[in-house]
């Protein structure tokens, strides 16, 4: 087993202590609660230094605001990012999403969209998807398909799998995406029994993710296992026609299993994958500030999108 580094040591101490498992621990009815209790607290905005550094400008799409960043030079290409972030279809966007946007207008020199979207309590998975779809569209408007990259991470990994599906589901009245970056993507809803003995087995090592969640979240979100629905099974169903999708993971996260699952599948299909497992990393590493193992993940990111 490869060493890590003491400043990421140090990080994922301090990710420990920030106490998200707890959170994820809770069963159903206290999950629910804990919801309902800082549902009117949200804040989606971005921070200050996103508004005075860049050019921000906000569209309102199904209701809810989305946030363009885009550098104060012209874009160097006519590439843009539809940038999807996670939080467990239940918790707004962290600074470290906020951090990595900036970091790709930054590096790639060309606008970032994003989109806040809706959350349980008060909304659902389709409800999510149907915000992401609009503001997909009205990117088509502006770009090239194929100059669009999605990038999702956790939950927003997830919805950029459902908007695909849906896009397939909906007789492709849209085109596809150039490609879709996924960063340590999770599927609320898992039945396969080896695949759930190994995420239980890793949660102890996992500074962030508790098995339990996903367990509330079915619950709540009053979701089956039927793998052809893609709102519920977005790691099953049929990928034809998908982009090339870009899949990181970090083998200390309890998801891991799961993506492991799922880019094998792709590679048994023939779907065109390209699956990065980072070596006892946590969830989410690539956005995670100061650790090399972090920069050298995030910098591969850049330079997929960048080709």
């Amino acid at each position: 087993m490869s060493r890590v580094s003491l400043l990421y040591r140090i990080v994922e101490f301090a990710a420990a202590r920030i106490g998200y498992k707890k959170i994820f621990r809770y069963n159903a009815e206290e999950l629910r609660g804990f919801l309902n209790k800082i549902k009117d607290k949200r804040n989606a905005g971005p921070p200050e230094y996103i508004r005075k550094k860049y050019n921000l400008t906000v569209e309102t799409i199904c209701g809810k605001p989305c946030y363009i960043i885009a550098p104060k030079e012209k874009p160097a290409s006519g590439r843009a990012i539809l940038f999807i972030h996670g939080g467990g279809y239940v918790m707004e966007a962290h600074p470290v999403h906020w951090r990595a946007a900036s970091l790709l207008v930054d590096r790639l020199v060309c606008p970032v969209w994003f989109p806040v979207y809706p959350l349980f309590p008060c909304y659902t998975i389709p409800d999510a998807n149907a915000v992401i779809t609009e503001v997909y569209a009205a990117m088509l408007g502006r770009y090239r398909p194929q100059d669009i990259n999605v990038l999702g991470d956790s939950a927003g990994a997830a919805l950029a799998l459902t908007l695909c599906h849906h896009i397939n589901k909906q007789g492709n009245a849209l085109p596809m995406p150039g490609k879709l970056v996924l960063v340590s993507p999770a599927m609320i809803v898992e039945d396969d029994q080896t695949i759930l003995s190994e995420m239980r087995r890793l949660e102890p090592v996992d500074v962030m993710l508790a098995t339990p969640f996903f367990d509330s979240m079915r619950t709540l979100f009053k979701l089956d296992a039927n793998r052809e629905n893609y709102y519920n099974s977005m790691f099953y169903g049929d990928f034809s026609g998908f982009p090339s999708m870009h899949i990181f993971s970090g083998t200390f996260e309890c998801v891991h299993p799961q993506v492991a699952a799922f880019a094998g599948r792709l590679n048994d299909e023939g779907i065109k994958a390209a699956w990065y497992p980072g070596e006892r990393m946590m969830h989410i590493w690539p956005y995670i500030p100061f650790a090399p193992e972090c920069k050298q993940a995030l910098e591969k990111i850049f330079e997929i999108i960048r080709k």
